[in-house]
This record gives structure tokens, sequence and C-alpha cells, in this order.
């Protein structure tokens, strides 16, 4: 872990997940990420990629969906069902059922109970063709045209702002200090008047070198780099690593003539 290496004796874990939205990330800090008793409870919440948590289907699966009841979370869609069976499956076992069906449904029936992928292409393509479900169920073909409804903006806003207060309150509710890291000025601004601890790194992260080709909306390796430094400077200035596990002497703290006199000469310096 990057970060670990700017602290002394600093155990960094990450629970991050690709193509998790913020309600999933709140999910598992509750089921996954107090059972390691945490000093600090640091999300990265970058932007609303695909509106994951405006959604109980993404990338071709079902997932859990909070709602807004009286400014209170309400979770929905949990546990998270399996795939769309269709109905009146047969169970396999029942031979004699099995055996009054055609060849061809035969096949599909075992197929169905039996391999996930089978599964998953089966209803990709019923969602593509006849139009189930809440959304296509891979990729995200209708959130541009969400976003130009303003209703649909105010809740992503809205629910997403509440979904990272909940980390805090919860982390505060077990010992940990909680920091929101991202690129969404408003919810920078939002969580920040609710007195929350909160780094907005949209300069750090404006060099458009950092990013990596094709739209990912992920940062490279020099991205992660800076964003890292920049994540330990706001740690340390908010004195939230004990001075036990911060390095002797910074290079945060020095003057340029002191970080100079540091650094090795050409002809000091060892190779290999």
């Amino acid at each position: 872990m990057l970060l670990e290496g700017y602290f002394k004796n600093v155990e960094v874990i990450n629970l991050g997940v690709c193509g998790f939205g913020v309600d999933q990330e709140l999910l598992r800090l509750r089921s996954e990420g107090f059972r390691y008793e945490p000093d600090l409870v640091l999300a990265y919440v970058a932007h609303y990629a695909d509106h994951r948590h405006m959604h109980a289907w993404r990338w071709g699966k079902y997932k859990p969906r909070f709602h807004l009841h009286d400014d209170r979370l309400v979770l929905s869609n949990s546990p998270v069902p399996g795939w769309p069976a269709p109905s009146a499956a047969p169970p396999l076992g029942d031979a004699a059922t099995m055996r009054k069906m055609g060849t061809t449904r035969r096949i599909h029936w075992r197929l169905v109970k039996r391999s996930e992928l089978y599964h998953l292409v089966r209803n990709v393509l019923v969602h593509l063709l006849e139009g189930h479900g809440e959304e296509p169920p891979i990729g995200n073909p209708l959130d541009a045209k969400n976003l130009e409804n303003e209703a649909f903006r105010n809740e992503l806003y809205r629910l997403g702002e509440t979904l990272v207060y909940e980390m805090h309150r919860q982390a505060e509710a077990h010992g940990a200090t909680f920091v929101l890291i991202t690129q969404i000025k408003q919810l920078h601004e939002a969580l920040v008047n609710r007195h929350v601890l909160s780094l907005d790194v949209t300069n750090v992260l404006s060099n458009p070198n950092f990013n990596l080709p094709d739209d990912l909306k992920h940062i490279n390796e020099s991205g992660n780099g800076a964003l890292t430094w920049e994540i330990a400077g706001f740690l340390e200035a908010n004195k939230l690593i004990p001075a036990n596990h911060l390095e002797i002497e910074s290079d945060r703290d020095l003057g340029q003539e002191e970080v100079e006199s540091r650094s090795p000469s050409p002809k000091s310096s060892s190779s290999g």
C-alpha cells in the first residue's frame, strides 16, 4: 500500500471493490470493515460512476439499493436475489416431470440449474430483447439521459450525501475517525457543512496525464502516487496520525536547503 510508506507501523487495509457503488461501500464497511477495529476510515468517492447507488441492477447483476424515506436510509433488494429464475422451474430431481418435457426444455432446465454462465447469458438476452427489469443489464446507455432530469440529479446527490454521512456516523460510533476523499465538489461541500473531514482532490488530479485511456474514469500509477501524497499530507496536517507513527523528520517540514543537503550526491549514491 502506497499510503503505508509515508508512516511508521501503520497498517492500511483496502476494502475497495471494483464496480461497487457508494451504497455497497457502506454495506461492506458495516459487514467487514469494523471487524478490523480501525482508527481511521478513509472513503475515496471520486465520482458517482454509473449512478450505481441509484439502481438495483448494475453490470448484469442485482445489487442492494437504498431509498430515502423521511431522510432515513431504507435498504431494499437485500439479500440480493439470484438470477431471475423462470417461473415454475421443476426440481432437477423430479424425473417424472423432466420426462414429460421435450428434449430442448430438459436441456434448458438442466443448464439453468447447473451453469451460472448459461444463466448470465440467458438473462442478459432476455433483458435486451424483451426489456424486462428497470434498465438494460449491461452498460449504462440511460445514464446521460437520467442526468438531464432535475429530480434524478437531486436524488443522486441527496442519497449519495446521506450514504457517505452514514459512513461517518457509523465510524464515529465504532471509535474511528472518518475522512472523505472526493472529486465531487457538491459532496465535499455538503459534508464539510456537516462537520465531516473531507479532502477535495480535484485540483491534485486535474493533470490529464493521470487519466487512463478510453475514458475509464480511473487514474494511472502516477496519479495514484500524487493522490497518496496528498492524502498523507492531509492526515498529518489534521493530526490524525499519532506522533510515534510519523517519520522522525518529514521532508514536508524541511526547508528546501535542508532537503537538498540530505539528498545523496551523485558520487555517494549507490546503484544496483
